[in-house]
């Protein structure tokens, strides 16, 4: 039985359509070092994905940007919302530190359930009327 800080294969996106998904719906929240997009995915576990541009160097600089943002999930994936997809980007060159990355996450995943529920919410109708109205055909008292 895997421990519970484990990185399974269940919890990653593999899928080109899920990470479609989560960039046509265009939720997102950021700070000064990462930008998280995010999808509800109605099951009970978190998913997530990452993603570095060539603009942040070579292909070991990259993988290090990755393998800090994967061990950060990992490590606090307990302490955040489940049902979601999320897709982790980078925001600064600067090498990230795992404290920071982790803080960020505490922080921002959060935020990004309370905007993703907003949004699967629907909205109030303004035509239905908040009390039964009268039947015009009742005698009046």
């Amino acid at each position: 039985m895997p421990t519970p800080n484990t990185f399974s294969k269940h919890e990653r996106l593999t899928s080109r359509t899920h990470f479609d998904r989560i960039f046509a719906l265009r939720c997102s929240v950021h700070d000064r070092r990462i930008v998280i997009f995010g999808f509800r995915n109605d099951l009970e576990f978190t998913r997530v994905g990452f993603g570095v541009s060539k603009k942040f160097g070579s292909a070991v600089t990259r993988n290090r940007f990755r393998r800090i943002y994967r061990e950060a999930f990992r490590l606090v994936k307990r302490e955040l919302p489940s049902g979601l997809d999320l897709m982790i980007l980078p925001r600064s060159p600067l090498e990230p530190k795992l404290l920071e990355i982790q803080e960020s996450l505490k922080t921002l995943t959060p935020l990004l359930a309370k905007k993703l529920a907003a949004l699967t919410m629907p909205p109030p109708n303004p035509r239905t009327p908040n009390r039964r109205s009268p039947d015009p055909r009742s005698p009046q008292r």
